[in-house]
């Protein structure tokens, strides 16, 4: 990640060049000026 973004205790982001939605169908980044989509998931314990 380029900027630097808040990250609360418990969470690290996760950064994928396409993701998948629920009707199956996939989205890429690229397609929408994007390098990759970057969310919130919670830490492992």
């Amino acid at each position: 990640m380029a900027k630097s973004y808040y990250t609360p205790s418990g969470y690290h982001w996760v950064c994928r060049p396409y993701i998948h939605l629920k009707d199956g169908s996939i989205l890429y980044a690229s397609q929408y000026g994007k390098k990759a989509f970057c969310f919130l998931v919670p830490d492992d314990k």
